[in-house]
């Protein structure tokens, strides 16, 4: 097995069973906190999305960084700097933002969140710690892409699953115990420290110089100050484009309404989920073979990922869009979950998977340092996109938001993206979009919603019954997926 194949198996080992964790504990927040509190951890997702906005401007210059390292050898030094100097920087900003969360807790709980059960002190607190546990998950993030291009992603994938089952299985037997969201949240900072300093310790104790952590080298900032500036901006558009649909249903759904509408939103974020650990995996590839033999080698390299794309994961998209009842059934064992969260989740999933696939596009990007083009395309989308929110949410609610975030991620993908690719590359136009990505979608959805006819799956079946015919029905999905891929000869 090539080193390129155990590090994708190990990070989608890591990525399944933290995400496995994350959403079978969903039926006991629900039951345990009640579903206003669980509406809180709604509201955490959206927190975390805003103060991670950071890492995606960041961790990609720290990572290409360490990966250009690794690769020749005699920069670790200069890289060092630059990594404490991030640290410093994020811990400063850290700081600052916590101090106003803090300053202004009493009126966000207020005027903000919506609450029947929940009085104002104890989501004041929760935001406060909701602010310092993202904040210090921002800090592990960078470390840990640091971590990954230096081929350490084995070891990663066992410290993301040892963590994920300290924040979340071990979390049900303390919520017994203490059954307050904030005695979580608790728990959750204790278990973000923990996992921050071991990921500090194994990074420096590989890189091969010893730099003090209080550390701050401007001219390493300003060095690489035009690719952190342009990522951290893509980065801002893309929590716009993304949390902005949040932030406002945030204030006109109640706590409740809210929950159901974040599991909706945190099972589609699954596709998402599963595409990190390929790009991931293929990044530092990609920035090798960019180093050594140039573009259309880190184009092949871009092909090889987006196969792993379309064998594992267009399956899942399919089974979400086509039984998003049922699933969530299954998931919560909630009828109220099934019949509110099922409305939402069809529009998200199809949205979610032409980001997916634009993930492994942006990894190409950066991997051969031009990010302008992924700029210029995320204003155009942010542009188009987020002035129809409010008058969407206001007249059609979240389902209008849901249809509304599968439309414009479509025709972004299909028209920006061709567009992109005419410019940057030499031998992608047109078929990515138009053959290896968008295809092999529309025949395994045609053919998934054929069988359907054949397996309704009604309210007459036990949760341990959907269960199995949805196992079923995705094991179908993959061996037609499979099929398609031998007609169309994707495979090499």
């Amino acid at each position: 097995m090539s080193k390129i194949t155990k590090n994708i198996f190990a990070n989608y080992l890591g990525v399944v069973i933290t995400t496995a964790l994350s959403f079978l504990v969903v039926p006991f927040y629900l039951k345990i906190l009640g579903k206003d509190s669980f509406g809180l951890i709604g509201i955490a997702s959206l927190i975390q999305g805003w103060v991670m906005l950071l890492n995606s401007g960041l961790a990609p210059v720290t990572g290409r960084e360490a990966a250009k390292a690794y690769a020749i050898g005699n920069s670790w030094r200069e890289a060092a700097i630059f990594f404490r100097t991030v640290d410093v920087f994020l811990i400063s900003l850290s700081l600052i933002v916590f101090v106003i969360f803090y300053i202004s807790r009493g009126w966000l709980s207020n005027v903000w969140i919506e609450s029947s059960s929940l009085n104002s002190s104890t989501i004041s607190l929760a935001l406060c710690l909701l602010i310092a546990m993202t904040s210090i998950r921002l800090l592990t993030s960078i470390t840990r892409g640091i971590l990954a291009n230096i081929d350490r992603q084995i070891w990663l994938n066992n410290n993301l699953i040892i963590f994920s089952l300290l924040r979340f299985a071990a979390s049900i037997p303390l919520l017994y115990a203490y059954p307050g969201i904030n005695y979580l949240f608790i728990w959750w900072l204790f278990v973000s420290l923990l996992e921050y300093f071991s990921i500090q310790y194994k990074t420096w104790s590989i890189i091969p110089v010893k730099i003090n952590f209080f550390i701050f080298d401007f001219l390493s900032i300003k060095k690489r100050w035009k690719m952190i500036v342009a990522l951290a901006s893509t980065s801002l558009i893309w929590v716009l484009i993304t949390n902005t649909d949040k932030l406002i249903l945030s204030t006109y759904l109640s706590l409740e309404s809210y929950g159901f509408y974040s599991i909706a939103t945190l099972l589609s974020s699954s596709i998402i989920i599963l595409a990190q650990p390929i790009a991931q995996a293929f990044q530092p590839k990609m920035t090798s073979a960019f180093t050594h033999g140039g573009i259309e080698n880190a184009e092949m390299i871009l092909r090889e990922a987006t196969k792993w794309i379309v064998y594992l994961i267009y399956p899942i998209v399919v089974i979400l869009c086509l039984y998003p009842n049922q699933i969530i059934f299954v998931w919560t064992g909630d009828s109220d979950a099934m019949q509110q969260a099922g409305d939402f989740l069809i529009g998200y999933t199809i949205g979610n998977i032409f980001i997916a696939l634009g993930s492994i596009l942006y990894a190409f990007q950066v991997s051969i340092g031009i990010v302008r083009k992924h700029l210029q395309g995320n204003i155009i989308l942010c542009v188009c996109y987020l002035p129809l929110i409010p008058f969407i949410v206001t007249k059609y609610g979240a389902i209008g938001i849901s249809i509304l975030w599968a439309i414009v991620n479509f025709i972004y993908f299909v028209l920006w993206n061709l567009h992109l690719l005419k410019k940057i590359t030499k031998t992608l136009y047109p078929q990515w979009v138009l053959i290896e990505t968008l295809l092999p979608l529309i025949m395994l959805f045609l053919i998934m919603t054929f069988v359907r006819y054949f397996f309704v799956l009604d309210g007459q079946y036990s949760r341990f019954i959907l269960f199995l015919l949805l196992c079923l029905l995705t094991c179908v999905a993959f061996v037609i997926n499979l099929l398609n891929m031998k007609l169309l000869k994707y495979r090499n």
